[in-house]
């Protein structure tokens, strides 16, 4: 166009021969296709940054129940972009930790021990079109007394099954997975973890089964159905648990959650207790299988997390209830829970963390806590109450490495009202992933 505006006012239109005019034609239908070459590359260009920026909360707005972790989510980076599509590769990650715990002698590390901790490998790729297969393998546990590798998740994930719109979406995960119950589950890992406790409650656990999971406009949900008991490859009674959770964003700062599980009817003798753990220990029944035939368990749990640029603040506040079939004997349980978490960046790689949290059960379970599990989930009354304060710092040097320092306090009382042994904990651990 420009070369035509020259020609144009250095000469009349009558005076142009018709040679020139057709120069001038061809230079325009060039300059045209320039254009559209130029304007496509730019569409191309927006299509990819789109494609690669992350939503303002990645581990709160995905579709997905639990974000695979860029920072400490149920496993590693997503790896779905189309050129990892058509190279069909297996993406390999992992994070561990190295830690060192010291006790009181009423706590679980009263010899001060050096531990690797939570130290996890994982295997993700894309199956077909939207099927992607995850799973990851658990090296070494803090809740494990050796060293055994197993399995953790294990699942193929089907994402949009279905698509009403940008914002309504169905997804399904078939497989071995946690159970989507509360928030806390979802940064317990050694590098989202800010502590290296968790909380006094710390309910989570993985299961087989099948998850529905999506958006519907600013609603979240997840829907899952899973055996309930612990054995991985058997289960034995009918009766399945199940699992649902909804959250919302009604402002972009805060996040609000409520969860509610059953484990459904589950047999003493074979599947021995729940898959879900409460207060360091799996939840089962207090009958033994001699005369116990069937025990089961419900939770309830509401979730709030507000943030800001510098940290956040997380609360949670639940009720547990659990019975079994023992005869003549009164074996119902209620129990309720709470705790709160700040942290707070102090420079760009320094930051201070705590966390408070009680569980009250009137009339007594056996709960762990931070405490050996020998002398309180067998030899010792059945708790009553139990109290747990964390204060922490951590650097992070860069993305894969974290250092954290923490003391923790954890006190009690017995059903027959004596003071628990205090159970306070001194840990460091340095943690880091690939």
């Amino acid at each position: 166009m420009l070369w035509t505006l020259l020609a144009v006012t250095g000469q009349s239109a009558e005076s142009l021969s018709e040679r020139e005019l057709a120069e001038l034609q061809a230079q325009n239908r060039l300059l045209q296709q320039q254009v559209q070459q130029q304007q496509q590359q730019i569409n191309e260009l927006r299509e990819r940054v789109d494609h690669l920026q992350p939503s303002e909360h990645p581990d709160r707005q995905s579709p997905t129940p639990e974000t695979r972790p860029t920072q400490g989510r149920d496993g590693p980076p997503r790896t779905d972009s189309p050129g990892f599509q058509a190279a069909r590769a297996i993406r390999v990650s992992g994070e561990a930790g190295l830690a060192y715990f010291s006790s009181t002698k009423a706590g679980a590390f009263p010899n001060a021990e050096f531990r690797i901790d939570d130290a996890k490998v994982f295997l993700e790729a894309p199956i077909w079109k939207n099927v992607y297969f995850f799973t990851g393998l658990e090296l070494a546990s803090r809740e494990e007394t050796e060293n055994t590798i197993h399995i953790g998740e294990l699942y193929a994930d089907i994402e949009d099954l279905f698509v009403a719109a940008r914002d309504r979406r169905l997804s399904a995960r078939i497989g071995r997975f946690n159970i989507p119950f509360g928030e806390e589950y979802q940064d317990r890992s050694v590098m989202a973890n800010p502590l290296i406790s968790h909380s006094v409650a710390d309910v989570w656990g993985i299961d087989e089964g099948v998850q529905l999971y999506g958006t519907f406009d600013r609603l979240q949900f997840n829907v899952a159905v899973q055996n309930g008991g612990s054995p991985t490859r058997r289960d034995f009674n009918q009766d399945k648990s199940v699992t649902v959770r909804l959250s919302t964003e009604p402002v972009r700062s805060l996040h609000l959650s409520a969860s509610a599980h059953r484990t459904g009817k589950l047999d003493v003798k074979n599947d021995l207790s729940s898959e879900i753990w409460f207060g360091g220990e799996y939840l089962g029944p207090l009958g033994i299988p001699a005369n116990t035939r069937t025990f089961q368990a419900s939770l309830l749990q509401f979730d709030a997390a507000w943030h800001w640029a510098q940290g956040h603040v997380n609360a949670a506040v639940g009720a547990m209830r659990i019975n079994d079939d023992r005869p003549a004997m009164d074996d119902l349980r209620r129990a309720r829970y709470f705790s709160v978490e700040l942290v707070q960046q102090i420079t760009p790689s320094l930051y201070a963390a705590t966390r408070y949290g009680e569980i009250r059960v009137p009339h007594g379970y056996p709960v762990v806590g931070l405490g050996d599990y020998g002398k309180f989930y067998y030899a010792s009354p059945p708790t009553k109450s139990l109290q747990r304060l964390s204060l922490g710092f951590g650097y992070r040097f860069a993305e894969p490495l974290i250092w954290k320092i923490e003391y923790s306090w954890e006190e009690g009382k017995f059903i027959t009202g004596e003071s628990r042994p205090s159970a306070a904990t001194f840990s460091t651990e340095l943690g880091l992933k690939f």
